[in-house]
């Protein structure tokens, strides 16, 4: 159930400073910055099941190739992102990067 891994992560990022923090510049110092509860969490979900089987692992792979290789912005949140990849229908996989 992808919205109840959305609340969990909503969960995790409550709870842990570290899943709300961000980096900037105070007089050219870099600081950290920790920011307040944040907003729900949307984790988009990429479902491969139409494809041949033969195909699936390697679109998944290709999803998390690009999701990985994808720059971050310090400054902004969150310093984290995730996909669902659902492969069938009892067999999904959680990018994070």
């Amino acid at each position: 159930d992808a919205r109840v891994l959305e609340r969990c992560f909503e969960e995790i990022v409550r709870r842990h400073e570290s899943w709300r923090t961000t980096f900037g510049q105070r007089d050219g110092v870099p600081v950290q910055i920790v920011h307040g509860q944040g907003a729900p969490i949307s984790l988009p979900v990429h479902d491969l099941r139409a494809l041949p089987d033969s195909e699936r692992e390697q679109s998944s792979r290709q999803l998390a190739t690009e999701n990985a290789e994808r720059v971050f912005d310090l400054e902004q949140l969150p310093l984290w992102r995730g996909c669902l990849v659902r492969l069938g229908d009892d067999h999904h996989q959680l990018h994070l990067s």
